[in-house]
């Protein structure tokens, strides 16, 4: 690059070699050093810094267009991992995935050989928490098991309101997954659960409806 363009004004009595000076900080400062590339890390903290400066209505201080470069490489980098299955927020004791829905779909998918440990591992589960439940919260979660929906499960315990069934059923939950982790912090109930809903198909799931559309988008394209 010539001098002549290194001096070349951009806004706010910044030129262009400023920029770069600054986007050489915001890559040697970031936290990812390890995780991009140093000239990934340049360009995206030079084009983020650049973008703030002419966008600016007021002259932008150094140290804030230093930090707008951190942040643009923080988030590129964020973005990334987050494909990869990685939850740049949580450490890991591995490079590997550590979100927990990316493993449960993309592990199951991936093996060279089907495995049966889930499925035998929640039969187990279920065999030895089921006993340990308190009595009420037993019922409820048998009662739902048998009838299939929240309206009839009600019914067969007597419960007149639904909504007081699924609350019910909400701390027969809260207590089965206490007694899961074992003595451990309990996860938090995560999902919808449409299996209670009366007319639901539990073959209709977010993944069956989305092929559905799009092969219905295809057809619609070829005529």
């Amino acid at each position: 690059m010539t001098p002549g363009a290194l001096d070349a004004d951009v806004r706010h009595g910044y030129c262009f070699g400023d920029i770069r000076k600054l986007a050489g900080y915001a890559a040697h400062r970031s936290y990812w050093v390890r995780a991009m590339p140093a000239q990934e890390r340049f360009d995206l903290a030079l084009s983020a810094i650049a973008e703030s400066v002419l966008t600016a209505e007021q002259r932008p201080g150094e140290r804030d267009l230093v930090t707008v470069g951190i942040r643009a490489i923080d988030r590129d980098v964020t973005v990334r991992m987050k494909l990869d299955g990685v939850d740049a927020s949580r450490p890991a004791d591995d490079l590997g995935p550590n979100m927990a829905n990316f493993c449960t779909y993309w592990f199951a998918h991936f093996r060279h050989v089907a495995s049966h440990e889930n499925a035998i591992v929640e039969v187990i589960a279920m065999s030895q928490i089921l006993p340990r439940l308190k009595p009420a919260n037993r019922d409820v979660i048998v009662a739902l098991a048998t009838h299939g929906t929240y309206d009839k499960a009600a019914e067969s315990l007597g419960i007149l309101n639904r909504h007081t069934f699924i609350a019910y059923l909400s701390l027969a939950r809260k207590e089965f997954l206490s007694l899961w982790h074992e003595g451990q912090t309990p996860s938090h109930i995560w999902g919808k659960d449409c299996f209670g809903i009366e007319g639901y198909d539990r073959d209709e799931s977010i993944t069956v409806r989305t092929l559905r559309q799009r092969k219905r988008k295809k057809r619609m394209k070829a005529q």
